[in-house]
């Protein structure tokens, strides 16, 4: 009958173990989806931000080439007007 017993508890220390190796596991995998998670987050964000400074450069690109054209176009219309002004000034003449 002690054998028994003895035999009972041992198989009932057995139980726990497993089921406390059980649960240990099962809380390391849910660690370790859980870090997997935040680093596809922290990737996923990092992509965006990427996407969006990608964006906001094209931006910024094709607004220092309009008013690069701007500029260019503005200095070709004061060197216009110049010429317009140094041709109508004429020597002034009394005999006219």
């Amino acid at each position: 009958m002690l054998r028994l017993i003895a035999r009972k508890r041992v198989d009932d220390d057995n139980q726990r173990q497993r089921t406390d190796e059980h649960r240990r596991a099962a809380e390391e995998q849910r660690r370790a989806a859980e870090k997997q998670r935040r680093v596809s987050e922290m990737e996923r964000r990092a992509a965006e931000n990427e996407s969006r400074v990608r964006t906001e450069r094209e931006a910024l690109q094709r607004t220092i080439a309009e008013e690069q054209q701007r500029a260019a176009e503005l200095r070709g219309a004061i060197g216009n007007t110049d010429t317009t002004i140094d041709g109508s000034r004429r020597p002034y003449n009394r005999s006219c």
